[in-house]
């Protein structure tokens, strides 16, 4: 256990009771100010309003005390979390990229049934289900048509306490999953991060990222995991499951639909394209950059998208037959 008290006028000191080691943090004139209002004798609530709210401690050090790695009881806006360890089930190539951004600040507990993919360090590690699965967040990583095998075969090992969160494409279907087998005591929090491998390659800073909170994710874990992605640099959108499924059936869903049609009419570029069409092209090396696996889950779990790929096919179908009637007018 820590005790605290404030040295001085820009100062906060940390004493860890068991050993009696000490530390001291200086707050920005501000920040003083606000956590001197803000203090409680029996509260921490000072202390995270500065470290969340104000930003008077360097980000890194604000995760840290966010995770419970400083002092035990820490409280952001009445929240306590001791987040140390993430489990990612399913090591591809986004389980990957998501490893990688996630180590910077947790240990990661990585899964895969090919283990001898993941490239572990001293923040990475593999391991086994049982072990991913019992990490304080767990992040569901698996190709959309494994999810429900994944899922069924992990939560015997899902604490009660923890966050469960998943990554597909789609949103109905694995918040649907997850609130019918899941303890209903375990925050589920269904998201989507709108990149990937390709388009976080130089970075991700401005990224969209889509929470989809539901009855199931409690307020703590919520603005825990928002507010840790914001301080990360992304850009954290909020909506239901029904409202995101609805929007990238008309983006995500059409964009892979033409990016795979143009890659199997082998289509290549040339020394005289046009943007637009360089545009197709990257949209082109995208889609097949990703498995078919992906591409045909985002397809059949989306409930919009089977409407959307019937609009396309009839709206091309409309244009080839205007075509056809014009050449017919201009030969008469």
């Amino acid at each position: 256990m820590f005790k605290r008290s404030l040295t001085h006028s820009s100062c906060v000191r940390i004493t860890q009771r068991s050993t009696g080691r000490q530390k001291q943090w200086r707050f920005t004139p501000v920040g003083n100010l606000l956590a001197k209002v803000r203090y409680r004798f029996n509260s921490y609530s000072f202390f995270a309003f500065a470290a969340c709210e104000l930003k008077c401690f360097a980000p890194r050090k604000a995760r840290r005390i966010l995770q419970g790695e400083i002092c035990n009881g820490l409280k952001y806006k009445g929240v306590i979390m001791r987040i140390k360890s993430i489990g990612i089930i399913g090591y591809g190539r986004f389980g990957s990229l998501l490893g990688k951004i996630l180590s910077q600040d947790f240990q990661i507990n990585a899964y895969d049934i090919n283990n001898d993919v993941i490239k572990q360090n001293n923040k990475i590690r593999a391991v086994e289900l049982n072990i991913a699965a019992s990490s304080d967040i767990v992040i569901f990583c698996v190709p959309i048509i494994r999810f429900e095998k994944s899922l069924k075969q992990a939560i015997p090992f899902i604490r009660e306490d923890a966050i469960v969160m998943d990554v597909l494409s789609v949103k109905l279907y694995p918040y649907e999953l997850m609130a019918k087998h899941i303890n209903k005591s375990t925050s589920i929090l269904p998201t989507h991060p709108m990149f990937g491998p390709d388009s976080a390659k130089n970075g991700i800073n401005g990224l969209p990222f889509v929470l989809c909170p539901e009855n199931e994710t409690t307020e703590d874990s919520r603005n825990f995991i928002k507010e840790y992605l914001s301080e990360r640099g992304l850009k954290v959108v909020e909506m239901p499951c029904s409202e995101h499924d609805k929007a990238t059936a008309n983006s995500l869903c059409i964009t892979q639909l033409i990016g795979r049609l143009m890659d199997t009419m082998n289509i290549r570029p040339s020394e005289i394209d046009t943007q637009n069409y360089k545009n197709l092209m990257r949209m082109r090396t995208i889609a097949a950059n990703d498995t078919f696996e992906l591409f045909s889950g985002l397809q059949l779990y989306n409930p919009y998208a089977k409407e959307m790929r019937s609009r396309l096919k009839n709206g091309l179908e409309n244009i080839y037959q205007q075509l056809i009637d014009f050449e017919n007018k201009l030969k008469a």
